[in-house]
């Protein structure tokens, strides 16, 4: 029950976050790997929501996409082989 509520919130999460555009220009990132490590350009806010929700990190919150949106920051994932 727990893991089905948990399911739950993080879908919650997205439904109640309009998909926004990030428009982050990293093209110097895309494709780019870091030994095995792949860099990982969110590119909405749903992608923050999922970040966040696969680490248990508040990034997916609306703040982070916020300040990238306003282009007052910008957020980066690495991702390892198995995603």
């Amino acid at each position: 029950i727990r893991e089905l509520h948990t399911i739950f919130s993080r879908e919650c999460s997205k439904i109640k976050t309009p998909k926004n555009s990030l428009n982050q220009k990293l093209p110097h990132l895309v494709n780019q790997k870091l030994n095995e490590l792949e860099f990982f350009i969110p590119e909405t806010s749903h992608d923050l929501i999922n970040i966040g929700n696969s680490l248990s990190i508040c990034v997916g919150n609306g703040y982070y996409a916020e300040k990238i949106i306003k282009k007052q920051s910008s957020v980066v994932a690495l991702k390892n082989p198995q995603g």
